[in-house]
């Protein structure tokens, strides 16, 4: 069982290695195919390269059973998609068609009927790979949206201090312009403006000194 397993895993890194351009071409399709996706406003040749990316991953899976690939793949597109404002639906859609993309190919260059074990096993290295993927898609895109909402957070703090000192500054702006027409007694309107000024800046000391002349 376990040499049918490596045989049929073998096969389908073969069909990956060999028909690469094929399967990025359908896959890609494919993805324009989805109605109001985000995959539509992405450049063809962005796709491309996501798609080449993955399948370079998934034949390193089969050929010599190192995740280590799909694993650098999966962070590396998560945070783009996220960034990009994608759903996670989105993104674990786009690549369960995969194996609309890569079927065809099989049917086509293998003998389903001439071996049953051999198909079956091909069907559920593919399978077991796509829900890895799902799987790992689902923590990921998780992480990488809480971390996103942190930022955007944070960025609202920092803008909500930012007004609030700007509101704060010309406040006193206003308030000091009133005081210059209200009393004709230039120490009293210095002295009322630099207290205005100490709601914007909190000053130990401060001093006006007037020129004339």
């Amino acid at each position: 069982n376990e040499l049918i397993q490596t045989a049929g895993k073998e096969v389908l890194a073969s069909l990956l290695e060999g028909y690469r351009g094929e399967v990025v071409a359908a896959w890609v399709k494919l993805l324009y195919s989805m109605e109001d996706s985000h995959y539509r406003e992405r450049p063809v040749t962005e796709l491309q390269s996501c798609s080449g990316t993955c399948i370079a991953a998934l034949i390193e899976l089969f050929r010599f059973g190192s995740y280590d690939g799909l694993v650098s793949y999966s962070q590396t597109i998560c945070d783009q998609r996220a960034e990009q404002g994608f759903d996670i639906s989105e993104v674990i859609e786009g690549h369960l068609l995969l194996d609309e993309a890569l079927l065809p190919i099989i049917r086509r260059e293998q003998d389903w009927d001439s071996d049953e074990n051999n198909t079956l096993e091909i069907a559920q290295a593919l399978d077991s790979a796509l829900r890895w993927l799902v799987i790992r898609f689902s923590k990921l895109y998780s992480l990488a949206l809480n971390a996103r909402l942190q930022e955007q957070v944070t960025e609202l703090e920092r803008q909500r201090v930012q007004l609030k000192r700007r509101v704060r500054e010309v406040s006193a702006l206003v308030r000091s312009s009133a005081l210059i027409s209200s009393t004709l007694d230039l120490g009293n309107v210095l002295g009322l403006i630099l207290d205005n000024l100490h709601e914007v800046m909190q000053y130990d000391r401060a001093a006006l000194m007037p020129l004339f002349g």
